[in-house]
């Protein structure tokens, strides 16, 4: 789904770069060390769209971590993190010499944490920018995806029209950790951030922006 002008999407990869500065700042408190990333690559597609992209650009589905938000914006974040790198992001947080077989209960609950961390920092610091609240859900992770689990997730999105898809790298501790960020929400919600920026830099080229 494209919006009207080529600004409009460098608005919107202009928030997301921010957003995901501030969850990995958020990251780096978590881990006691600096958390790298590259510059995420963002598009914005049609919600009819998502299955596909997951079974087309995912090779390894691995495992997703959701979570919900409502308020003056309202939508679903999903993580998605291939099992090796999640297990490679669980080692560093615990501060595991040994490589982790398994997700237990106890590493099950860390992920929703991450998650909570990361989307929660990414939404608050865009709302922020646009004066927009939010509160959030309980995360939740998702392990053996299934087709059937994607043609239910699929249905359970139809309610949305468009998805924000950010594809992220991450350094930490010599580690990279690859994933992806989908942000459900409406275009209308889409474009509600985007004139709101546009307003509060026409204030700012006008002096009035308090």
């Amino acid at each position: 789904m494209n919006l009207n002008t080529a600004y409009d999407n460098d608005i919107i990869q202009e928030v997301v770069n921010i957003g995901i500065g501030d969850a990995a700042d958020a990251l780096s408190k978590l881990v006691k060390s600096p958390v790298l990333i590259n510059i995420p690559d963002v598009k914005i597609i049609n919600i009819s769209e998502v299955k596909n992209y997951i079974e087309s650009e995912l090779k390894n589905l691995g495992l997703f971590i959701i979570q919900d938000f409502k308020g003056t914006i309202e939508g679903k974040v999903i993580l998605s993190y291939s099992t090796e790198c999640a297990k490679s992001l669980l080692k560093i947080l615990l501060n595991e010499t040994k490589d982790i077989l398994a997700l237990s209960n106890i590493e099950l609950s860390v992920l929703e944490e991450i998650g909570n961390i990361l989307s929660g920092s990414c939404i608050t610091s865009i709302c922020n920018m646009v004066k927009k609240q939010v509160i959030f859900s309980l995360p939740h992770v998702i392990q053996d995806i299934s087709l059937k689990y994607l043609i239910n997730l699929q249905h359970e999105l139809d309610q949305y029209e468009s998805c924000i898809v950010i594809k992220n790298e991450m350094y930490i501790k010599a580690e990279q950790i690859n994933g992806y960020i989908f942000i459900i929400v409406s275009m209308r919600d889409i474009k509600s951030i985007i004139d709101q920026l546009k307003d509060d830099l026409k204030k700012i080229t006008q002096g009035k922006l308090t």
